[in-house]
């Protein structure tokens, strides 16, 4: 089982490297198909999970809140990155995103989780906003 744990994880993150490539290098950059390698690589990742947990699914009402919120924005972040593509290169949006996206969840972890500041923590928040 690990071994096709192993496979299908490689076969995933494989597909999503090698889609990501051929529409950088040979597709037209339009919304429709940015749309089509996120939808494509979310149904892979599904498999993938599907493959990981036997295929038993549990559904209660916080896991289908919490998992519609999630598709809302995970759809709008698809959604503005199509149209902020149109202003900035990738690699600066790519580097924006990442940066915001630990930044966000260290104030997360502050703000509502009571995390403990520690000075380390400051710096390395300062580096990512330097």
């Amino acid at each position: 089982m690990a071994i096709a744990m192993l496979a299908l994880h490689f076969l995933v993150a494989f597909s999503n490297k090698f889609l990501g490539k051929k529409l950088q290098l040979g597709f037209q950059f339009d919304a429709p198909r940015f749309v089509y390698l996120n939808l494509l690589n979310a149904l892979l990742a599904t498999c993938f999970y599907l493959c990981s947990i036997g295929g038993r699914l549990i559904f209660n009402t916080h896991m289908v809140i919490c998992s519609a919120a999630y598709a809302l924005l995970c759809f709008t972040s698809v959604i503005h990155g199509v149209v902020v593509y149109k202003y900035i290169t990738i690699p600066l949006f790519s580097v924006m995103s990442i940066s915001g996206s630990m930044l966000g969840s260290a104030f997360f972890g502050y703000v509502v989780l009571k995390e403990e500041f520690r000075i380390l923590r400051v710096l390395a928040m300062l580096i990512v906003i330097i």
